[in-house]
This record gives structure tokens, sequence and C-alpha cells, in this order.
């Protein structure tokens, strides 16, 4: 009997180690794979200049030969730039009409590479909750939130790095960012008028 049941246990235990033998998903190791939300770009919707993975290394090169800031995978240079009139100022935006442009938004931008009357119009494809932040972003920006009638809903500030999530006040469709203190530079205020082509549209 003792042989027997001594067998019966030896049966069992290497019963429990049987490699083809299904696993249950408690257990699993490993923690549960996430997702970084978005501008990011963002926010409710995604945070802007901002929800993308932290960038690779850059290689050591000399990048005021080349004239490309080698951190940004959207060159400032290859965006298609439109002129529009925001109030009764006239400044010059660089579309973002992906959610990869979106994401990077400012990203790693310098001053000397955005001049005063220069911007970027982030497009989204309908009205939505939004939400901005600053990381990887060097430069001070104004935020302005445009709702989908196409008028200011309100003019936030951005500190260079800060990852502290900046709202809407209300939901919108469109964002512009500019250097900080070029709304008030240019009279614009909540509330103005933004005169964005009709043709002018999100690709996603």
């Amino acid at each position: 009997m003792k042989t027997l049941a001594a067998l019966a246990v030896l049966l069992i235990a290497v019963g429990c180690n049987n490699p083809d033998a299904p696993v249950s998903p408690t257990e699993t190791s490993g923690p549960t794979p996430t997702t970084s939300s978005t501008a990011t770009s963002a926010p409710t919707s995604a945070p802007t200049a901002s929800a993308t993975p932290s960038p690779t290394a850059i290689p050591s090169v000399n990048t005021q030969v080349i004239g490309e800031n080698l951190r940004r995978t959207f060159q400032l240079k290859d965006l298609k730039q439109i002129s529009l009139r925001v109030g009764k100022a006239h400044i010059k935006v660089w579309l973002m009409d992906i959610d990869q442009k979106r994401a990077e938004g400012m990203m790693w931008l310098t001053d000397k590479e955005v001049r005063a009357d220069e911007g970027m119009l982030f497009v989204f494809s309908k009205r939505q909750e939004l939400s901005f932040w600053m990381q990887n972003t060097l430069i001070p920006l104004d935020i302005m939130y445009v709702d989908e009638n196409k008028k200011i809903i309100n003019i936030a500030a951005g500190k260079p790095l800060d990852e502290s999530p900046i709202p809407a006040a209300r939901p919108g469709q469109f964002v512009i960012e500019m250097k900080k203190g070029s709304a008030k530079r240019l009279g614009i205020k909540a509330g103005d008028s933004v005169g964005i082509p009709d043709d002018v549209k999100a690709k996603d």
C-alpha cells in the first residue's frame, strides 16, 4: 500500500509539471502592456507637443551646419505652412493634421527656429476635449484653443518641459501654438475669429 501510494504521488507530481498542460491567465508573468495616450497630444484627446516615446540617442553631429533639428521626426522645412488670420493679426502656421505630427508638435524646437509670427495649427477631426502638455518642449508657448466655429476659446501658457496637463476651458477642434507673449503682442484674445480655410482638415 505504501508503494502504491508513493507511486500515485509521483504520477500526480509528474502530471503537474506537464509542459503541455494549459496555463491559466493568472499564472502568466510580466506587466500588462500599456500604451501612452495622446495630443498628444493629447488630450482627454491627447497632449500635443508630447505624447511620443522618448527620442533615441542622437548622433554627435554639428546641427548648425546641417540646419536640421535631429531630434525631430518632422522637420519644419517638410511641413506645409499656410498664412492664417487670427483676430486682426496675420501669422504663418505649420499644419499638424495627423496623429504623429500632433504628438510631436513643437518638441525640441529652439527659439531661433521659430520666428515671432510663426506657430503651429493642430487640426482634429471633430470637436473634443483638448488638453496639451509641454513634454520635450524647450520654449515657452501661448496655447490657443479654438472651437469648431473657429473662435478662440481661451489662451493658456505652456512652460518649457512642464508635463502638467493644460486643458481647454471647453471642447474644441483646433489649437494654435506660438511663442509666449505672441497673443498679447498681436492683440489676440478669447472670442477672436480664426480664418482657418475650409479645406484644412485632419487627415486621419
